[in-house]
């Protein structure tokens, strides 16, 4: 069941950068993975934070994938510009 007092803790707006982040990890809700799990989600993270849509396609977009580490999850937020979520 939704509860509604609650769902504003699972997004943000950023009305400046015409952006919305959605936590997705919260309706799991279970938190109770391997020790090592984490590790898997920081080299992906690092992976895909090291490459832009340029380094993956011809595109001349340089500017580097954003992904950041949540608990034992790798979670990739790009902008809706060309094709960066594609690419991401």
């Amino acid at each position: 069941m939704l509860h509604a007092e609650h769902v504003y803790w699972m997004g943000a707006t950023f009305p400046d950068e015409d952006a919305l982040v959605i936590d997705l990890a919260t309706p799991f809700g279970w938190f109770g993975s391997q020790a090592f799990y984490s590790a898997f989600g920081r080299a992906i993270t690092w992976l895909v934070s090291a490459n832009s849509p340029a380094s993956v396609s011809k595109s001349s977009d340089n500017d580097a994938f954003f992904g950041y580490k949540w608990g034992d999850d790798h979670i990739l937020i790009e902008p809706d510009r060309d094709s960066r979520l594609e690419f991401g």
